[in-house]
């Protein structure tokens, strides 16, 4: 954290030569300008737990001293726009941020889909993760070019220093190029963001296999598609209903995750089968039928049975996924810490054989589970190929006889 600490300071000195903020206004202030302008565009109704959602992420941005990082990517993400570089709406644990959502860096509304800004950012020694802006063919190179004209080489390198880079991705140039043949032939500009992303039309039969044979159909593009997640078969023919459920495949149906997931298939044909530990569990675990897919709902777990913090929550889901320090994060959850302010699962009126069995559930399924912020992302995209598959069916078999 202090090297991070000391390449944050020099950022902020190296942006304030490059990046002209408006008269008497500090860099943090001009963030905070930008992100609540954006969050009346992206919202129709500004909620009160999202204007305390967006408090909350500032202060932590202010805290964390990371202004001048949110401030580049806003610029990064503008300069995509403006000369027509198309972005994946986003990568890792980024859509969590509503900040970067409203900034336009991300555009995986992390209200909806119940995202978590901590696994990104918080106070913890840890720091801000790992950091992607994923672009189409070509783009990466174009905005690096940016960055080192406008900020500087070495303002570049120290990004790169912070687990921050920039690389293409071709499902991306896949969305991009599609949508731009319809425009062009339909005289309209498609909107993902105006699109349904729950329409029955696009989930009606859809299977498991569909999503792989829509995957296929762009195999000369896509390189560690879906298609390699599956050769194990488990979930083949598996109905798909909803962008969650979409989301959840691609947390579950990984190399190394094998049959510890077929519950989950089974539950989704039985809800009624569903069994919790405890009450606390069903709001966190119902989206994926009982099952602990997600990081986010480790972190989760931790905070709503044993009440340990945000940053508490974070370094627990990172310390059980690597099956570090098991027998501390246990005693916190189970027994709780009052020195560290850990009420704990019995001090919530838990009885210690439901935490201990909860726990014994979370050190068996935290290896193996995902972020929910990049599988959601992913999901969005594929839906984006569905969705253009289902309703430009002709343009996107021109396109792919054209691009294989």
């Amino acid at each position: 954290m202090d090297d991070q600490k000391s390449i944050l300071e020099i950022l902020e000195t190296l942006m304030a030569s490059a990046f002209v903020l408006p008269e008497g206004t500090s860099s943090f202030e001009y963030l905070r300008k930008l992100s609540f302008d954006g969050l009346s565009k992206r919202y129709e109704t500004v909620t009160s737990e999202i204007r305390d959602r967006m408090d909350y992420e500032l202060e932590t941005i202010q805290k964390t001293g990371t202004t001048p990082v949110f401030l580049m990517l806003w610029d990064i993400a503008k300069f995509a726009r403006i000369n027509d570089i198309a972005l994946s709406p986003g990568v890792g644990a980024a859509p969590g941020s509503l900040v970067l959502y409203c900034l336009q860096v991300t555009d995986v509304d992390p209200i909806r889909y119940n995202l978590l800004f901590e696994r990104m950012l918080n106070n913890s020694l840890h720091g801000l993760a790992a950091f992607s802006i994923v672009s189409e063919h070509g783009g990466s190179e174009q905005l690096k070019d940016y960055v080192v004209k406008k900020y500087g080489r070495k303002t570049f390198m120290l990004l790169e220093n912070m687990d921050i880079d920039f690389y293409d991705s071709s499902l991306v140039a896949a969305i991009k190029y599609v949508s731009q043949g319809i425009s062009i032939d339909k005289g309209g500009k498609i909107d993902f963001s105006s699109i349904d992303y729950q329409d029955p039309a696009i989930f009606d039969h859809l299977t498991v296999e569909e999503m792989n044979n829509v995957y296929e159909t762009f195999a000369y593009y896509i390189k560690n598609g879906l298609e390699d997640y599956i050769s194990s078969g488990y979930i083949r023919g598996v109905k798909v209903e909803s962008l969650e459920e979409m989301s959840a495949v691609f947390g579950i149906d990984r190399p190394g995750v094998d049959e510890k997931y077929l519950v989950y298939y089974s539950n989704k044909s039985n809800p009624a089968s569903i069994q919790y530990e405890c009450p606390q569990l069903e709001p966190i675990l119902a989206e994926t039928y009982g099952c602990i897919v997600y990081q986010e709902q480790i972190m989760q777990i931790l905070t709503e049975l044993a009440g340990f913090s945000p940053e508490q929550s974070d370094a627990g889901r990172r310390d059980l996924s690597k099956l570090a320090s098991p027998d501390k994060v246990r005693t916190d959850f189970v027994f709780g810490n009052e020195k560290e302010g850990i009420r704990g699962c019995i001090g919530n009126g838990i009885q210690k054989r439901v935490a201990e069995a909860v726990f014994d559930r979370l050190m068996e399924m935290a290896p193996y589970t995902f972020t929910k912020a990049h599988a959601c992302s992913y999901a969005i995209m594929v839906y984006q190929i569905l969705w253009l598959k289902h309703y430009y069916p002709e343009e996107f078999l021109s396109f792919s006889k054209k691009r294989m």
